[in-house]
């Protein structure tokens, strides 16, 4: 049996006995061997390094000489957090105490893909990959590496899981329980914060967010399947028509060079500020809405969809 395999997720401080020193404690794997110490409080602590087969790492042809206890000499009667495939872990580290989300999988094939928003991919050197977060609020590209040590691991509670699940949706991506894998999720041909409208009727909407299973719209409940409005219902460019009074905007700030909020009012053609809103006029604007309400505050270019106005 391979050792190594079998502790990758035993937290720190896990009473083991050796025939050789008594009562140990594990610590960590590194580099290809089980670390483990004479006391589990003391980091002065005599180390003491075996192989995966549990021999010492000066003597690895020799026989086992580490157990699960003094009373119990079989690895397979026992099991140290061996989650299966496709459970949501929470992870906390010994050494750097950082905190993580992820999701235990075997993948047989890369996932390039996520690396590309900001997860990070990992094979670890036991043979399979995960799906990290870093923190429980924060969202950064890293890796749990094994030589950090495991203080406490983990299934996620449900708070925990629908975070997961919430930066899995938000990148493009689902998870599929029964299956237990990551999947790309289903995506129309239209985006968030675009007009479209009907090719039979005179029915227009504007896309507020993409799910799992369709388009949810602005105002409107329930969600529309992809089919059913990519085959119905094309791109409706946006005008200046489409700006109603008290509707939500951003407007550009001339002089502070950032988009600000506020409600539009009317139009002035006359004008060099064209835009009338509730607060100031403005040379340009653009509707305040999913798509465009992380420019609030910035100088950012406004979407390609508003380019023309």
């Amino acid at each position: 049996m391979n050792l190594i395999s079998k502790l990758q997720f035993c937290p720190i401080g896990t009473k083991f006995y050796s025939t050789l020193h008594g009562d140990i404690y594990f610590l960590r794997i590194e580099s290809n061997h089980i670390v483990c110490s004479s006391n589990a409080l003391s980091s002065s602590a005599n180390e003491y390094y075996f192989t995966s087969r549990g021999s010492l790492a000066n003597y690895p042809e020799c026989e086992c000489i580490i157990f699960p206890s003094k009373t119990c000499r079989e690895w397979g009667k026992v099991n140290y957090n061996d989650y299966p495939e496709g459970s949501f872990l929470y992870v906390k580290t010994k050494a750097s105490k950082n905190e993580y989300l992820f999701i235990k999988a075997n993948y047989t094939t890369p996932i390039e893909y996520i690396t590309k928003y900001k997860c990070h991919v990992i094979k670890k050197r036991y043979g399979w990959g995960d799906l990290c977060v870093r923190g429980l609020r924060s969202f950064d590209s890293y890796a749990i590496t094994l030589d950090e040590g495991i203080q406490e691991i983990r299934e996620m509670n449900d708070d925990e899981k629908e975070i997961m699940l919430s930066i899995l949706a938000e990148h493009g991506y689902k998870y599929d329980f029964t299956d237990r894998v990551i999947k790309t999720i289903e995506c129309g041909k239209f985006k968030v914060g675009q007009y479209i409208k009907s090719k039979t009727s005179s029915e227009s909407f504007v896309i507020e967010s993409i799910t799992n299973n369709g388009y949810k719209f602005e105002d409107h409940p329930g969600i529309y399947s992809f089919t059913e409005i990519d085959n119905n219902y094309e791109l409706d460019q946006f005008t200046v028509d489409h700006f109603k009074p008290f509707m939500k905007v951003l407007g550009w700030n001339e002089f502070e060079r950032i988009w600000v909020c506020d409600f539009y009012s009317h139009y002035d053609d006359m004008g060099v500020y064209r835009f009338q809103c509730i607060g100031d006029g403005y040379k340009k604007i653009i509707p305040y809405n999913n798509s465009t309400k992380s420019l609030l505050k910035t100088d950012l270019d406004a979407p390609d969809y508003y380019k023309d106005l």
